[in-house]
């Protein structure tokens, strides 16, 4: 298992991983950061009735050093009369 990093930006500010979660591998790590990315737009569209794809998780290693990004567009497909439409090329 490894210690990963798991470090929050979006339009309400920046919230920093100082304890970090152990996991098998970096795909693992990746799905862990796209669940806390849906819970966070879930309960921003709960408290507030809107969401907003401006944000990104850092994921990192356990000394701090970005493995890779994963931006709130990639975390969700959006579905209406226009079909289906992934969110990703949009600014994250």
């Amino acid at each position: 298992m490894k210690k990963y990093l798991f470090h929050i930006r979006n339009e309400r500010g920046d919230a920093a991983d100082d304890e970090g979660t152990d996991l098998p591998n970096d795909d693992a790590a990746r799905a862990h950061a796209i669940h806390g990315i849906r819970s966070l737009l879930a309960a921003e569209l709960c408290e507030r009735g809107e969401i907003s794809f401006n944000g990104r998780i850092t994921v990192a290693d356990a000394d701090d050093q970005e493995l890779f990004v994963v931006p709130f567009h990639d975390a969700v497909i959006v579905r209406g009369d226009g079909g289906v439409r992934r969110m990703s090329g949009r600014r994250g």
